[in-house]
């Protein structure tokens, strides 16, 4: 699984599998950028700025919704808090809207 941050919502008229696609950009512990974004299917409904668990490769298709689906990414949780040795990291307390 990867930490990362729903960046936007990717819209596409004609489309295998139904549902919102989010685009997601992988990211620190604390939510801070971490590398190039990609397509995920959202199976949890998040909103753009919520940091999310993804879920990659084959595995992603072993749910009821996406078996059999081709889907890569999928958005499988939304984060509410990271700690690291006892001390919260995320949220950091700055208003990023969780």
């Amino acid at each position: 699984m990867t930490l990362a941050k729903v960046v936007g919502t990717l819209v596409a008229s004609q489309k295998s599998m139904k549902g919102v696609y989010r685009l997601v950009g992988p990211c620190k512990a604390d939510g801070s950028d971490g590398g190039t974004p990609l397509v995920a299917l959202d199976a949890v409904g998040s909103r753009e700025g919520d940091l999310v668990l993804v879920a990659q490769g084959s595995s992603c298709r072993w749910t009821e919704q996406t078996e059999g689906a081709p889907v890569d990414a999928l958005v499988i949780g939304i984060v509410d808090s990271v700690s690291r040795w006892g001390v919260e990291i995320y949220p950091s307390g700055q208003g990023d809207g969780l």
